[in-house]
């Protein structure tokens, strides 16, 4: 039956959602590009069962479940990345601070050396 198909699709699509969360939270970003990649394939594989099934059927309960399930923990993983993405800016301004800092530091003591005054005073 393609509703009990859909289903299976969507709760197979929902356990990738899952481990990309995983994924995500590692920073493994292989894995997370895999698991992509993997659950396209699988949604891919669900699109000619929708046309097959009657919208309001109530057997397609169990797949409107997963897939609200899979939406939500997508939610989540978007968040996730959000909230990584913001952190890895703040370490670039911070790197960038610091990086125009050294420099500055580098070009007042190659200007001001303390060697000059050492021979200087010889």
């Amino acid at each position: 039956m393609p509703s009990e198909q859909l289903a299976e699709l969507y709760r197979e699509a929902l356990r990738l959602t899952e481990s990309q969360g995983l994924a995500i939270a590692r920073e493994d970003w292989e894995s997370l590009e895999a698991l992509l990649a993997e659950r396209q394939h699988i949604l891919d594989r669900a699109a000619p069962l929708m046309a097959r099934v009657t919208p309001g059927d109530p057997a397609l309960d169990p797949a409107r479940a997963a897939l609200r399930e899979m939406l939500t923990r997508e939610a989540d993983n978007q968040a996730a990345l959000a909230a990584l993405q913001a952190g890895l800016e703040s370490q670039r301004k911070q790197l960038s601070h610091g990086a125009g800092a050294l420099a500055r530091y580098r070009v007042t003591v190659s200007e001001e050396s303390e060697t000059w005054y050492i021979d200087d005073a010889r």
